[in-house]
């Protein structure tokens, strides 16, 4: 469990990013028809602790830092998985649009994960984890002038 823990804290770039796409994958799979429950012990820390270890960015990277991209990856990769129920509308009238059926819940599950996104980018831009165990529940606020500048 270490290993995964310090492989989600101090994984970077498109290794994070899929690491929390399958982990968001592994997630849906506690939506109905499946309800895997216990996935979500599983999936879910990873996001956490891939949270602990985002860097912070500076100027226009603030807004989309490493933490929207935690957000963004986890929650597509859970929405792909969720919507997996909307691809029966494709079956109409003899699924000739079948085609369109992995990019149009792509392109869905990819507008849904910026609702996890956005949580994920003022988690750290709020200045609940300033390095102090930011994984407790409910995270504590740092005092308001170091907060000012972690973002």
């Amino acid at each position: 469990m270490t290993w995964l823990a310090e492989t989600a804290m101090l994984s970077q770039g498109w290794r994070r990013f899929l690491l929390l796409l399958v982990a968001g994958a592994i997630a849906g799979l506690s939506v109905p028809p499946l309800f895997i429950v216990p996935a979500l012990f599983v999936a879910m820390p990873i996001w956490i602790w891939a949270l602990d270890g985002a860097e912070r960015g500076k100027g226009w990277r603030r807004i989309f830092s490493p933490a929207f991209s935690i957000g963004f990856a986890f929650g597509w990769g859970y929405f792909i998985v969720a919507f997996h129920w909307l691809g029966a509308a494709f079956f109409v009238d003899g699924g000739w649009i079948i085609g369109a059926m992995p990019f149009a819940i792509a392109a869905l599950a990819a507008l849904i994960a910026v609702f996890w996104a956005l949580p994920a980018l003022l988690r750290i831009c709020s200045g609940a984890m300033a390095g102090r165990g930011s994984s407790r529940f409910p995270p504590g606020l740092p005092p308001p002038s170091s907060r000012a500048a972690m973002c």
